[in-house]
């Protein structure tokens, strides 16, 4: 993408009315490219748009994330383990604690 194929703005409009510049990103379905002295500063999104990008990035990842896995099983010489193997008992037999902190 190319950064004039996108609104613009520069830093001292963004410093008189900031949420012009967010209503020109949510108008455009957009990000809005700062400026300041004729270079790119930064960019403006609100926040669908940047929750959206973020979650997008994220399946992005995993998938890759999963090709990776898929390409190495694949591969005839690469040796796996069983969960008895690799932790010493299976995964079934492990008490979990609702409260441990984690998700």
């Amino acid at each position: 993408m190319k950064i004039l194929d996108v609104p613009h703005t520069n830093i001292t409009e963004m410093k008189q009315s900031p949420s012009a510049s967010f209503d020109k990103a949510k108008e455009s379905e957009s990000g809005v490219y700062v400026f300041k002295n004729n270079k790119p500063y930064g960019v403006v999104m609100t926040t669908d748009q940047y929750e959206a990008m973020y979650n997008k990035i994220e399946m992005l990842q995993e998938s890759l994330e999963e090709y990776v896995i898929r390409e190495r099983l694949a591969e005839s010489d690469y040796k796996t383990y069983t969960e008895k193997e690799a932790l010493g008992n299976h995964l079934d037999s492990v008490a979990y604690d609702e409260n441990d902190g984690w998700e």
